[in-house]
């Protein structure tokens, strides 16, 4: 029974796989070789000069453009006054706009995403101007990282080769390819998925026994993801679902002491508080500064701090009206706004649309229940094809999700039985990326955030792989020792 097992912990672990890079040499080569293909790929789509196909899309333009606020930004340092349609072209074209407008210039209120108005750099430097960057440059280099991330976590756990089927799949996700590399592009939906995948290589690497005999590298990680979780909640609320599935995945399955995970988890939490204060200060001084420049001339200054504000309430209010209208929910703003004006305006927006949302869900928990049973069906239903892509080339793989995904309940279950750490935190990390579709909408495009197909496929293809090798007597470091006990 316990070779039987061994047996299957090497297969579900793909350490056949693994046994043909044993030396230092080949495994090197496979990640510089890995990277490079990766990075090949995302820079053709990069350097398309025509927009890739937007079949699989968000059609509800949900992400804030702060394009308006980035000049003023970028040349005088303040925060957000907006100077859009307005000759910001140069530094002194700027000034003159600023001396020309005068009395109509604002500090405006209630500004949410902030921190998306750091994606616009790369293009500025790139451009060497402000007022025509777009954020698909910021976009591109952060889902490219974050790839990358993804095939060095898996090489580093001995995953080499499903770590880059991964990212091959990922990359070529043709809803991920739209909203990033869309001429045009100024949506940050795209932020989800890419820190989600950023999650998912953090949360293998602290699921490795490699993470516990290093406990500098444990908590460097864990200071990094609480880093980009504070900074992805500045952006896009909705992208911490990866975090929530990398933090259930690790304590749950990692192979630090419960003295250690507490640490780790209260070094997280102290990491996030503080990287989120740091933020709120620095765009008070960013807002005090612009109120400062407005004033000089002659404009209305906001004259508050802390203007920040979330949408999550909204989002998820009007999520409600996903599949019917029953109870007169629309997924509109427009609708989002009626019901505020029409009601109790003594609380603001966010409160209000919690304390309906919350009191629906109670008062109706059948109806509520169904929508969430519904979303889920259309993720693993209707969701973007198995493609492998580069630049305008690309071909879909004929397989059906459904099909796929119970394909891969065997090897899960081999999974489960040998308590293979790295796989289930795989799968685990992976099914919170499609939070946003499960908790806000399954419509409109929005389904289509979910990766987790994409995740099974390359696992159940290097499971069949492994197989193959295993059947050309290719042996694993730990059955090699077994036999030669």
């Amino acid at each position: 029974m316990n070779h039987l097992r061994l047996r299957v912990k090497c297969l579900v672990g793909l350490e056949h796989q693994g046994a043909l890079l044993q030396s230092g040499m080949a495994r090197v080569l496979f990640l510089v070789c890995a990277m490079t293909m990766v990075s090949a790929q995302q820079y053709s789509y990069w350097s398309l000069e025509s927009s890739p196909d937007g079949f699989y899309r968000n059609v509800l333009n949900l992400g804030a453009s702060y394009q308006r606020y980035f000049s003023f930004f970028y040349y005088f340092d303040g925060f957000p006054v907006n100077l859009d349609r307005l000759d910001t072209s140069t530094r002194e074209a700027a000034k003159a706009t600023l001396a020309r407008e005068g009395v109509r210039l604002r500090t405006d209120l209630n500004v949410y995403n902030r921190a998306s108005i750091f994606l616009f750099y790369p293009e500025t430097w790139l451009k060497g101007r402000p007022d025509t960057a777009e954020m698909r440059t910021g976009l591109a280099i952060w889902f490219t990282c974050s790839l990358l991330a993804v095939v060095t976590a898996f090489w580093y756990v001995g995953m080499p080769v499903l770590g880059l089927a991964v990212a091959l799949l990922c990359g070529s996700n043709p809803f991920q390819v739209y909203e990033i590399y869309h001429l045009g592009s100024s949506t940050i939906f795209s932020m989800v998925i890419s820190t989600g995948l950023t999650a998912t290589a953090i949360a293998l690497v602290l699921s490795s026994p490699a993470s516990v005999r290093r406990p500098r590298l444990a908590v460097t990680l864990v200071c990094l993801a609480a880093a980009v979780c504070a900074l992805q909640y500045e952006i896009r609320l909705e992208g911490i679902g990866g975090f929530l599935g990398a933090a259930f995945a690790w304590v749950v399955l990692s192979r630090h002491s419960v003295r250690q995970k507490l640490a780790y988890a209260c070094l997280f939490a102290i990491m996030v508080a503080g990287t989120s204060r740091f933020m709120s200060w620095y765009f008070d001084g960013k807002l005090a500064t612009a109120d400062q420049i407005v004033e000089q001339h002659g404009g209305t200054p906001a004259k508050i701090t802390n203007a920040y504000y979330s949408t999550q309430w909204w989002a998820l209010w009007s999520g409600l009206g996903d599949f019917d209208e029953k109870y007169g929910y629309l997924a509109d703003d427009r609708a989002g706004i009626s019901y505020y004006y029409g009601h109790d305006t003594s609380l603001h927006s966010e409160p209000a649309m919690r304390k309906d949302y919350l009191e629906r869900m109670a008062s109706d928990p059948a109806w509520w229940l169904d929508i969430l049973g519904r979303r889920v069906k259309r993720i693993f239903t209707e969701n973007t094809p198995y493609r492998v892509g580069y630049g305008t080339w690309h071909i879909d793989l004929p397989l059906d999700a459904t099909i796929v995904t119970l394909a891969a309940l065997l090897p899960l279950a081999a999974a489960l039985w040998t308590w293979h750490t790295t796989v289930l935190t795989m799968f685990a990390v992976s099914l919170s990326i499609g939070a946003v579709s499960i908790g806000q909408l399954a419509d409109y495009g929005l389904q289509f955030y979910s990766v987790v197909h994409l995740f099974v496929a390359a696992y159940v293809a290097c499971v069949v792989l492994d197989a193959v090798l295993a059947l050309c007597r290719v042996t694993p470091p730990a059955l090699r020792a077994t036999a030669a006990g």
